[in-house]
């Protein structure tokens, strides 16, 4: 299990050191509008269409509870059948009644992304039409003390069935849905200023369920008549960078609009402005890049709110084939810290290939993936 923290400054030392003998042409990457509009790559008409696909997926089931509950199942499973076919004692139950009190509280958290982006460049106007999805979600087992003394009378009684126990596992998820078009213009003769707005309707999609033991082994985990419920809306992002010789700093404010939505069980969602920094470090000898959430993701119910500091550089093995390496800090959230492990294949300025592994334990990890095309 890796620390909560790690210091920044040990960090930046020991990926600036690992950098230095980075190689390879700038980066320029279409997905980066969809953290801040300003960051759409410049090619002028050197490139007529640009186009990326990315995906990325995350699981934490550091608490094993995803494996609990199966066990809690074939163990419920067990005790109905031998029910059926021969006495309960007393000391058959306590396997089952251990388990329910050791997951109690167990947490398990998802997140994840695709997205598409197709762009378009005219004199210094670039625009943006893109399209994506991004999701959390999280569970949380809640012991019912009756449960306890329900399991201690099924000897008594002679019978014993799952749907007499009450204990349940909350859900909870949030998955945005977004179309958009951004414009990004420059504005002075060296490119050196750049602003983007990005306007988009979006679709809030809220799932929250109580299942109990019963509904979760017959597999009733999703009615998407009574847990769901979705919300529209449009929305503004806006961004600014400023580009120096080496270094580019990026100010974005996502989600201009504020909205309030309430969830099927009556938890409400609150969409917040969010302020993202992101500082972007180019040589020769390759780049180091800072992204940094200034205010916290939105959390609901179960999903907890949370603010992300990553910090990434590279390291060269041939003309165009780079080895990437970051750590991601969480703050005020579940997930653990990670180690970041990828490659990258890039082509020129604007065709490439990145692949991403993310580690945080070993039952907390996940991957990226993303390709860049250019027509």
């Amino acid at each position: 299990m890796f620390p909560r923290f790690i210091p920044l400054t040990t960090l930046w030392l020991s990926l600036l050191g690992s950098a230095v003998w980075a190689s390879g042409p700038p980066q320029q990457d279409l997905s980066t509008v969809w953290s801040n509009p300003a960051q759409m790559p410049d090619f002028g008409e050197r490139v007529p269409l640009l186009s990326t696909f990315s995906g990325r997926a995350y699981v934490n089931d550091s608490d094993r509870l995803l494996d609990l509950l199966v066990d809690t199942q074939e163990e419920s499973q067990r005790l109905e059948q031998q029910a059926n076919s021969s006495i309960l004692l007393p000391s058959d139950m306590e396997p089952l009644i251990a388990l329910l009190k050791r997951m109690d509280g167990r947490r398990s958290t998802s997140n994840a992304m695709a997205g598409f982006a197709t762009a378009l460049s005219h004199n210094d106007n670039q625009f943006a039409l893109h399209f994506n999805m991004s999701g959390r979600s999280a569970s949380r087992f809640v012991f019912d003390p009756d449960d306890e003394a329900r399991l201690r009378a099924a000897p008594l009684l002679g019978a014993f069935f799952t749907t007499d126990l009450q204990s349940q596992v909350l859900i909870s998820g949030a998955l945005t849905g977004e179309a958009g078009l951004t414009y990004a213009r420059t504005l002075d003769d060296d490119g050196k200023r750049r602003l983007g707005v990005t306007v988009k309707h979006q679709e809030i999609v809220l799932y929250q369920r109580e299942v109990t033991l019963s509904e979760y082994s017959e597999s009733k985990l999703y009615d998407r008549h009574r847990d769901l419920r979705r919300h529209h809306g449009a929305n503004i992002d806006i961004g600014y960078r400023q580009h120096w010789r080496r270094l580019s700093a990026g100010l974005a404010v996502t989600n201009l609009v504020h909205g309030s939505y309430r969830g099927p069980l009556g938890d409400n969602f609150q969409l917040r402005p969010q302020f993202k920094l992101g500082l972007d470090y180019q040589h020769r000898w390759g780049s180091l890049a800072l992204q940094h959430d200034i205010t916290p993701q939105p959390g609901f119910a179960e999903v907890a709110g949370r603010r992300l500091t990553a910090l990434d550089a590279g390291l060269p093995l041939g003309d165009h084939l780079q080895l990437k390496l970051g750590f991601q800090h969480v703050d005020k959230d579940r997930d653990g810290d990670a180690w970041r492990l990828g490659l990258r294949y890039q082509l020129l300025e604007a065709f490439h290939m990145e692949v991403r592994y993310d580690y945080a334990s070993p039952r907390e990890s996940g991957g990226q993936a993303q390709i860049q095309l250019l027509f």
